[in-house]
């Protein structure tokens, strides 16, 4: 018998009967024979059965079968050698060409050990296939899902629009706004998801494009939206009119940050245009008159003086709005509806979409008006807020409104 046969003869002996050291010394080198691995994928032994999967020469028809392997263990080393760490980009494709099955068997394993240790490998890779990275991407489970949503390259527009839309968790859309490079497409659509956590974390990555749009979204929310004035304000590219708007919210010191800025519209602009922006010429109303022993007017006295003098109308109540100058805008309505204080306090309070359409009829205020005082003063919840009939009439008969006021106001 030749010296060859001789030695496959010794180590079949040894992949049968051998003792437990020998088979798993047997098991990882890298001149056994492809059908006495495949055989030793087998093995009783768990320790010789990670060998197997661990050996870069095992043949796939024995990685099929590891990647069937009751032990979590033998299928996370299987994981990351099918993911081929270490390896150069092409021989890794080939591997991955060879081993597909197996890697779609690792992505849907039922432990999530398993799956994460695939995910964590795969992460960063450009050329994973894209299957593999998109199923990643969907996993229920966190922790092997947002290593792939946070980093993944492989990811397209496509992908990352139809999770979002899809109604992914919080955390899927966290991991996204995370991303270098976020596409203008990306952030509108996280912005259109609303969570105030997401649209937080995309504020604060200044690598995210998010387009004019979406930001005009997100500034017409901000103003109650305390965590987004500060990134608001160190948003790269800001432009003059958005810069504008966001002066009128945010407190003294963000303003000067911005009013400091020289890139929205051009330097010494930016900063006259902006520092201008105080809380009285921002919303458009007299400032508050000195009492004497340095008091001045509270907003509802203010509110009050501008109503005697006739002042009190559709647009001052939507500048303080802007200006989140909510006692005075409450007051304002107060006593345009010639109803008392407490009662506008309780319906704003209780997020009564129809109460707040019933005072803003009472006041006068057009309905069109009424949907931003539902949402922005009242925040009522996007789904309940009641729009206006025909694009600008309210949709309730004037007893229907009456009727409702006399309820809440009792």
């Amino acid at each position: 018998m030749s010296e060859s046969g001789n030695n496959f003869n010794k180590m079949t002996a040894i992949a049968r009967d051998g003792v437990l050291a020998d088979r798993v010394a047997l098991a990882g080198r890298a001149d056994t024979p492809p059908e006495l691995l495949y055989f030793l994928s087998e093995d009783s032994e768990i320790s010789v059965r990670r060998a197997v999967a661990e050996n870069p020469h095992t043949p796939r028809q024995a990685d099929v079968v590891l990647g069937r392997d009751p032990d979590p263990g033998v299928r996370c080393l299987l994981a990351r050698k099918i993911v081929g760490e270490g390896l150069g980009d092409d021989e890794r494709s080939q591997l991955w060409r060879m081993g597909f099955t197996v890697l779609e068997t690792l992505m849907r394993d039922s432990s999530v050990r398993v799956r994460r240790s695939l995910a964590d490998a795969v992460r960063h890779m450009f050329h994973v296939p894209h299957d593999i990275a998109a199923g990643l991407a969907r996993d229920p489970e966190r922790r092997v899902a947002a290593p792939v949503l946070r980093h993944s390259p492989v990811l397209t527009d496509d992908d990352l629009v139809d999770i979002v839309q899809d109604g992914a968790a919080d955390w899927a859309h966290q991991a996204i706004a995370s991303r270098d490079n976020v596409s203008e497409r990306v952030c509108a659509a996280l912005v259109n998801a609303g969570a105030t956590p997401t649209v937080t974390r995309l504020l604060r990555n200044h690598s995210a494009d998010i387009g004019d749009p979406a930001l005009e979204t997100i500034v017409a929310q901000a103003p109650h939206v305390e965590a987004w004035h500060e990134p608001l304000v160190k948003r790269p590219r800001l432009s003059l009119g958005i810069a504008r708007k966001i002066a009128g919210f945010v407190k003294a010191p963000l303003k000067a940050a911005l009013a400091a800025r020289k890139d929205a519209g051009g330097g010494a602009k930016v900063d006259s245009s902006i520092a201008s922006t105080t809380p009285s010429s921002a919303v458009g109303w007299s400032p508050a008159e000195n009492k004497g022993n340095g008091r001045f007017e509270t907003p509802k006295e203010r509110a009050l003086r501008l109503h005697g003098e006739k002042k009190l109308n559709d647009a001052i109540i939507e500048m303080a709005l802007n200006a989140n100058e909510r006692e005075f805008v409450m007051a304002a309505i107060a006593l345009r509806a010639g109803v008392p204080l407490w009662g506008v306090e309780r319906i704003v309070d209780g997020r009564s979409a129809k109460g707040v359409t019933a005072l803003c009829w009472k006041a006068g205020i057009k309905m069109r008006f009424a949907i931003e005082l539902q949402r922005r003063l009242a925040r009522v919840a996007p789904s309940s807020v009641i729009h206006a009939r025909d694009g600008i009439d309210y949709p309730f008969s004037e007893e229907a409104m009456q009727g409702r006021l006399d309820l809440l106001l009792a």
